[in-house]
């Protein structure tokens, strides 16, 4: 499902392949430079913040989602065994069973010979983090018109921010300690990402204005993260019903309702899944 996603957004989004290239061309000229070096000193720093903070309380969390990658891995299953026990599970968890992340993680591992663990707590948390920072970057090139130095400033703003109040009400506390877990890909990603689109959406309305690439992020989010289903409802409803009533536009009031069917349908999905649908596992 990522694939054909990632895939979709690589196809809409050629038309802006070489306008993307000129901005790259901008970075790398002039005082772009200089704010790209910034930029990159920003990243670089909270990604080594991370990697030598040893400090972390989600356990149990960390216990099943990098078992049962290991498990997977080691005996060439997908989620078929106990992840605390080593033993065949009788049926596949149906809690689990819609939520792939870890299964991710077990197919990169087995793509390129890496530990789980370096996977998961490495690799996959140092990539959360720096798509974050460029995310956040790109929001405040949109809040501010354009202006990098205003950009570079809202992330390290950012930065303090999360490193000084991070608590279990805001997405910090899973930037800072988890961020490999596929709920902070939620919190930090998918969640700004659709209000990042949203904006687009907002200042340049237009028949594909930004809802496209919000449907594409939408599907791909429940494979990372089941809470997406609960969420993301919550979120493009917040912004997307006032703005259709402000512009009274019923083709943005469409957009949403379509937005919202992945949501509506693995939903019901979830519920079928978690109640009525157990899938054995031959043992």
């Amino acid at each position: 499902m990522l694939i054909l996603i990632s895939a979709a957004f690589l196809i809409t989004g050629a038309p802006h392949l070489k306008a993307a290239l000129s901005s790259v061309k901008v970075f790398l000229s002039g005082r772009g430079k200089y704010v790209l070096a910034a930029l990159l000193a920003l990243i670089l720093i909270q990604v080594v913040w991370f990697n030598l903070n040893d400090e972390t309380y989600a356990i149990w969390d960390q216990s099943y989602y990098l078992g049962d990658t290991a498990t997977s891995l080691y005996t060439n299953t997908i989620s078929q065994y106990n992840p605390y026990t080593g033993r065949i599970l009788d049926f596949l968890n149906t809690e689990y069973l819609l939520e792939t992340y870890q299964n991710h993680g077990s197919v990169m591992c087995q793509l390129f010979s890496v530990h789980p663990m370096i996977e998961n707590l490495t690799v996959m948390a140092s990539v959360v983090i720096i798509l974050y920072q460029l995310l956040f970057y790109e929001i405040g090139m949109l809040l501010f018109h354009n202006n990098r130095c205003k950009s570079i400033l809202l992330v390290f703003f950012l930065f303090l921010l999360n490193v000084f109040s991070f608590n279990l009400y805001t997405p910090a506390e899973f930037l800072m300690i988890r961020p490999s877990e596929g709920k902070t890909i939620l919190a930090v990603l998918i969640i700004p990402a659709l209000f990042y689109l949203f904006l687009c959406a907002a200042q340049k309305p237009g028949p594909r204005s930004g809802w496209v690439y919000s449907f594409l992020v939408i599907l791909g989010s429940f494979g990372l993260n089941m809470s997406s289903i609960f969420m993301i409802p919550f979120e493009i409803s917040a912004l997307y019903l006032p703005l259709s009533l402000k512009k009274r536009s019923p083709r943005i009031l469409g957009q949403y309702l379509l937005c919202l069917l992945p949501c509506i349908f693995f939903a019901a999905l979830y519920v079928i899944t978690k109640n009525y649908w157990i899938i054995y596992t031959g043992r």
